[in-house]
């Protein structure tokens, strides 16, 4: 749209994210698990209030776990951790 010299002043931003929380203090192990948050705006013109195409649950079934695996590679990768 905006690539073919459409107006970015008609463009929706729908803003998505993550954030990685510590689950809690560490207990007598040393260790703790993590909470992930993940939230996303989907703008989706096949769906209404009452249905939601099976297209689309699949695709944003698939995004979700497509992004965790993504966010949970990054972690255990010792690259991304400094060490």
């Amino acid at each position: 749209m905006i690539l073919n010299g459409g107006s970015p002043e008609n463009l929706p931003i729908l803003p998505s994210g993550f954030s990685i929380l510590p689950d809690g203090p560490k207990g007598n192990e040393g260790s703790s698990g993590s909470l992930v948050t993940m939230a996303f705006q989907i703008l989706d013109t096949a769906s209404s209030a009452t249905y939601i195409p099976p297209d689309s649950v699949a695709t944003t079934f698939k995004l979700v776990m497509e992004t965790a695996e993504c966010i949970k590679a990054a972690m255990l990768n010792p690259l991304n951790l400094g060490t």
